[in-house]
This record gives structure tokens, C-alpha cells and sequence, in this order.
């Protein structure tokens, strides 16, 4: 199991970046509330992963 766990921060920016790319746009209270949603959904390995990319 990876030591580190990414905090929310880094997947929301992630997160942000990825909605932008496909052209979706949200408002910054939309946008926190689908992060998260996806970020409660995630276990502590699929979190680390925001770390190490």
C-alpha cells in the first residue's frame, strides 16, 4: 500500500484540469461538489495515485 495519500487539493485541481480539457465548464461550487463526489468514492490506493503522477 502506498505510503502517501494525495489530498483532495491536488485531485481537485487534477479534477478541474480534466472537466476543462473536455470542454465542461462549472461553477466553482458545482465543480467542488462533483470532485468531491468522485473523491468519496475513491480508496487510499486510487487516491496515492494523484501523488505519484
Amino acid at each position: 500500500m502506498p505510503k502517501k495519500v494525495a489530498p483532495f487539493w491536488v485531485f481537485y485541481k487534477k479534477f478541474e484540469s480534466d472537466l476543462r480539457q473536455k470542454g465542461q465548464k462549472l461553477g466553482r461550487e458545482e465543480m467542488h461538489a462533483e470532485a468531491s463526489r468522485y473523491w468519496e468514492q475513491m480508496n487510499a490506493d486510487d487516491r496515492a495515485w494523484f501523488v505519484e503522477k
